[in-house]
């Protein structure tokens, strides 16, 4: 196939056809045909064997197997570019003209080699503005001039409309540029997870409304069982009858913890390899998209160093859970925290304004895990396993903010721990008389946060309040889920339960 037909080929895919769909068909086309073929991309969940791991949301990928790249693909390459300028509504005057073999990615200096590793098909790289809002929006006397497509030089983590906007900006920007470009510069740690699970390619006709979307229909479990409202195509919380049902991993008995496990945990688990080593699971099981829930509560328990205290007889762990709102309708996989926890209850009080006030108040006890497909697996036995009678995680819904329903709450559960996923301390004021609280009563309290920015922000909030720097300090959280979030503010990585920090 020439240069010219392949990327004919590749632009003639249906306009619904994702960038991350158009990337994998043309680069593994490349890789069997040998010949230059055209791929676009613009998505983070692109994962090709062939590709290397500076695609990004942020770039249009142009693939060419090595040598095979000349003056003649120019014009398929310009053509290609317009293409995608009008599949993203941005200019093409933004890209580069020249029909170099690789340009530089993000911010800084172009590097002396080029950013494809041995082996790997090399990339043409054009930086790509997405859907960003301009960051001096609301702030300039005039309205924003179209899409924010101008990104700061330094540190690439922000964009503008316009070179006026950005002048205005600067005097804000200036205090944070510096540290927003070092948050950028763990792109690839924040991305590199053990897992061969990836997106497949689809039917180009597909309808699905997003890339997760795309992931989970690859998967077979899109709007299935306990992933339901792991996708915008989800149910809303308030018209879910019953919190409590949803408890199907709708996967084989192989791909997902649905028994006991072999052996207790005898060290510490500290990464997702450990943990699926330990639960021996293959590395192309997905159960990580939703179990990041359980795990970072395990981790924040670790880095806590709580001890369990006793309770009729039985050892116990009191957790307040603050702010619960997907993981509403994902109950079952807190099951997990069973095999965790060995010989301990755990009450786990989930209290925030997203519970249901049909649900106020209403109790789910957890004995058993979520079940696998498989319809004679002894994970569908109506007895519990017999070393788990000793053991069980009982929740309690509270509809509220916890600073108002606290009162209430430890008349039955003093907690051992405080932990508010995903908390966005920053962005809501009602976090600040709950802070106080918290400061007064003295308890260990766990927060973790979609992105580095978000989790800055949240300890100065934090420390402005307690007059205290942080217990804990920003980390990695080494259970955040492996698929990235969207970011409409800022170009930097974005995980559900990303970094933990606490005070």
């Amino acid at each position: 196939m020439a240069g010219s037909e392949a990327v004919t080929s590749a632009l003639a895919l249906p306009k619904s056809t994702s960038f991350a769909l158009a990337v994998r068909l043309t680069v593994e086309n490349a890789c069997l045909s040998g010949a230059p073929l055209l791929a676009l991309a613009a998505s983070s969940d692109v994962q090709c064997s062939a590709a290397p791991s500076c695609v990004r949301s942020e770039h249009v990928a142009y693939a060419f197997p090595a040598g095979n790249f000349s003056a003649a693909h120019a014009p398929a390459v310009d053509a290609a570019r317009d293409e995608a300028a009008a599949r993203t509504s941005t200019s093409s005057a933004m890209w580069p003209k020249e029909s170099k073999l690789w340009l530089s990615h993000g911010p800084g200096p172009t590097p002396k080699k080029p950013p494809w590793k041995k082996n790997k098909l090399p990339f043409l790289l054009f930086p790509l503005s997405t859907a960003m809002e301009c960051a001096a929006k609301g702030l300039a006397g005039e309205p924003c001039a179209g899409v924010a497509q101008r990104r700061c030089g330094s540190c690439g983590a922000i964009a503008y409309c316009s070179k006026d906007h950005q002048f205005v900006h600067w005097r804000f920007h200036k205090e944070e540029c510096a540290r927003l470009a070092t948050q950028m510069s763990r792109i690839d740690v924040l991305s590199q997870f053990p897992f061969t699970f990836s997106v497949e390619p689809l039917a180009l006709n597909h309808t699905l409304p997003s890339m997760r979307c795309l992931f989970l229909e690859s998967i077979k479990v899109h709007l299935k069982g306990l992933w339901k409202s792991e996708c915008i195509c989800g149910p809303e919380i308030t018209s879910v009858e019953d919190l409590s049902i949803t408890a199907e991993w709708n996967m084989e008995s192989s791909l997902c913890p649905c028994t006991e496990p072999e052996n207790p945990v005898t060290r510490p688990l500290a990464s997702w390899e450990d943990y699926y080593q330990w639960r021996s699971l293959p590395l192309h099981s997905p159960v990580a998209v939703l179990l990041h829930w359980p795990l970072t509560l395990y981790h924040c328990l670790q880095l806590s160093r709580i001890q369990t205290s006793r309770h009729d007889g039985h050892a116990t762990l009191n957790i307040h859970y603050l702010g619960p709102e997907k993981e509403l309708l994902q109950l079952a996989v807190f099951a997990e925290l069973l095999a965790l926890f060995p010989g301990v209850h755990l009450r786990i009080e989930l209290v925030g304004p997203a519970v249901p006030r049909s649900r106020d108040g209403e109790v789910v006890n957890i004995s058993s895990y979520a079940h696998c497909s498989v319809q004679n697996c002894g994970c569908r036995s109506s007895t519990a396993p017999e070393d788990l009678n000793s053991s069980a995680v009982t929740l309690k819904l509270w509809k509220g903010l916890y600073h108002e329903r606290y009162s209430d709450i430890v008349k039955d559960s003093n907690p051992h721990l405080i932990l508010a996923p995903n908390a966005g301390v920053a962005a809501y004021p009602s976090w600040m008389p709950t802070i106080e609280m918290i400061r007064e009563i003295g308890i260990p309290a766990i927060f973790t946060d979609f992105c580095e920015e978000a989790a800055h922000l949240a300890s100065c909030c934090i420390s402005s309040i307690t007059g205290q720097p942080l217990g804990v300090p920003i980390q990695i959280n080494p259970f955040r889920q492996p698929i990235a979030e969207n970011n409409s503010s800022l170009y930097i990585p974005c995980y559900s339960n990303c970094f933990v920090f606490g005070m």
